[in-house]
């Protein structure tokens, strides 16, 4: 099976991609629930300075309602979104025993550690869906097979910071910060990797919250537009009972690739050079 497909051929059932070669990098990941895209990413933004809440968004903290006792858990997440938003952009979570959608969209506050960071989830509802197209910032060190289904790293709520539209987080001990923030069909990631190592990303194509499945998962890399391409048709609480939901995404990054596979069922394609 041929790993990377040029434009004009047919997409074939690959689950993931991973690309490499970039220090800072920004990804644009614009989503879809028709039978087909109807946005694009956007361009590749500048460097700006550090983003502080407006006047009215100092005085709101989205982390209120994603923890406390698990069967009271408001099931809210910290992440980046705008009203009317298709994207829900936001870290996942795992606790240590293994547990994960302990809060239903996703993220608990008692959890310790990060699985990386996806873009749709249900919120307030109890009903776990969403978990979708997780992108996972990995170092050179980093075992790929180790972190296809997530980056399993301890973090500390101090050096998280969120507010409405936006939310990040620093790994200290992995030398990489994360930004997130949101359009309304767009999540935007912005990812700041330590000068001497040699980062990757995996978007994990057929990623799901909790105990949802998924079928149908297909990815395409398109490496002279630094884009990657797919689909997924996702079953959870809601979703699972009407033949689930076929979602679509675009994500396109400000860095050229150095290379990149795909892999499926947990066999690697061979790594592509650009």
């Amino acid at each position: 099976m041929q790993s990377v497909q040029s434009r004009s051929a047919c997409p074939r059932k690959h689950r993931n991609a991973r690309v490499s070669g970039f220090r800072q990098v920004v990804v644009c990941v614009a989503l879809s629930v028709s039978g087909g895209l109807c946005a694009s990413a956007a361009e590749p933004l500048p460097a700006i300075a550090p983003a502080h809440p407006g006047e009215l968004g100092r005085h709101v903290n989205p982390l209120i309602g994603t923890g406390g006792l698990s069967y009271l858990c408001g099931n809210e997440f910290p992440g980046a979104t705008v009203p009317f938003g298709m994207v829900r952009l936001s870290p996942d979570t795992i606790a240590d025993s293994g547990r994960r959608a302990t809060n239903t969209s996703g993220y608990y506050y008692r959890d310790g550690k990060i699985l990386g960071f996806s873009h749709t989830r249900l919120v307030g509802t109890g009903a776990v869906d969403g978990g979708n197209f997780m992108v996972i910032p990995l170092s050179g060190h980093d075992s790929e097979e180790a972190m296809r289904h997530g980056l399993k790293a301890p973090f500390s709520h101090r050096d998280e910071t969120a507010f409405p539209g936006y939310y990040s987080l620093s790994l200290p001990d992995r030398g990489l910060s994360v930004e997130l923030t949101a359009t309304r069909r767009v999540g935007v990631h912005r990812y700041h990797f330590a000068a001497s190592d040699k980062p990757r990303l995996l978007i994990h194509v057929s990623s799901v919250l909790g105990r949802g499945k998924c079928k149908d998962a297909h990815v395409r890399v398109i490496s002279g537009a630094r884009e990657v391409e797919g689909s997924v048709r996702t079953f959870g609480t809601f979703s699972g009972r009407y033949g689930g939901i076929p979602i679509h995404f675009v994500a396109r990054s400000n860095w050229p690739f150095t290379s990149f596979g795909t892999w499926q069922d947990g066999v690697s394609q061979p790594l592509k050079g650009t």
